[in-house]
This record gives structure tokens, sequence and C-alpha cells, in this order.
């Protein structure tokens, strides 16, 4: 029985550390994968490629409890004095503002971009590119207060309340 070989090179994985910023063309980012499978599964395979990021466009307006008393100015503003348009962003960002439009409340609306997968983060994404998905929240979604916008492979961006114990910017 042949042993199963596995061979996937990522050029990525390939360059120096400061250089993994960079957005490659996918046909420049990856190989092709070639299995070789046991005899009894019937040798070799065609090759395979990596697959891509599935674009998905949904929305939901849920959020915490406490939502109804945040403020959308106080969330366009987290996004806006957070997100910078001209940096890409390459792991889970979250930028808070104190929800000062809402009276007698001590909570802070949080602006937050994430990925469940954390391959997805290599891809990268610009500030302008994330303001225009949390606009979307409320443009597309219809959404009045907390809410999230799905728009590519496990990654999503939310406007939610959180309370001064919980919130930090990172």
């Amino acid at each position: 029985m042949k042993a199963t070989t596995i061979i996937l090179v990522l050029s990525t994985l390939l360059t120096p550390t400061l250089a993994r910023h960079v957005i490659y063309p996918p046909e420049e980012s990856f190989q092709i994968t070639n299995m070789t499978l046991p005899d009894e599964f019937g040798g070799q395979n065609p090759p395979t490629y990596p697959s891509r990021l599935v674009k998905r466009e949904t929305n939901d307006c849920k959020g915490s409890a406490l939502c109804p008393f945040v403020n959308k100015k106080s969330c366009l503003k987290a996004m806006e004095d957070g997100y910078s348009d001209t940096v890409t962003y390459y792991s889970e960002t979250r930028r808070t503002l104190k929800n000062y439009y809402v009276p007698f409340m001590d909570g802070y609306c949080l602006a937050m971009f994430t990925c469940e997968n954390p391959d997805d983060y290599k891809w990268g994404k610009t500030g302008a590119e994330l303001k225009q998905q949390f606009r979307n929240i409320y443009s597309v979604g219809g959404c009045t207060k907390c809410g999230s916008d799905w728009w590519w492979g496990s990654c999503r961006v939310t406007f939610n309340y959180c309370s001064a114990r919980g919130c930090h910017d990172y």
C-alpha cells in the first residue's frame, strides 16, 4: 500500500514574515495540490485546487438585549473614527465609542470586524471596504440599532452594545 502524500505549496509560507501582508493574485498564491492515494482508492487523483472564499450576502439585526439603548450615531462614529480607509486589516478588530447620545446609559457601541475561520483573515480587507459593509447593516439589512453583515467567507462586521467592563479596542 502506498502512503498517502499531500503536497501543498503556498507562496505565503515561503515569503519572509514582513512580506506576508501582501495580497497575491490567486494564481500566484497557490500551486496545484497533488494527491497520491493508496491503490485501493485508484492511485493517482487529478490535481485539485484550494477553495476560494465563498461570497455570501446575509444580514441580521441581532445583538445584545441592551441594543434598544444603542444609538446609531455612536455606532457610525465608532466605525468612522476607528477604521482607516487606507489600512488593510488582517485580524479581528474592535472599535468602541461611548454611547453619548443616550442619557443615563454607561454603555458603548462596538464596531467589530471578525472571521470565524482564521484562514479568512489572510485575504485582508481595507478600512474603506469594511466601512461599506458596516453601512450595509443599516442600508441593506434594515437594522436600526445592532446587527451584522456577513459578506465574505466566514467574515462579518457587527454593530453591538457592550458594557464598559467588556469593551476593548484592538
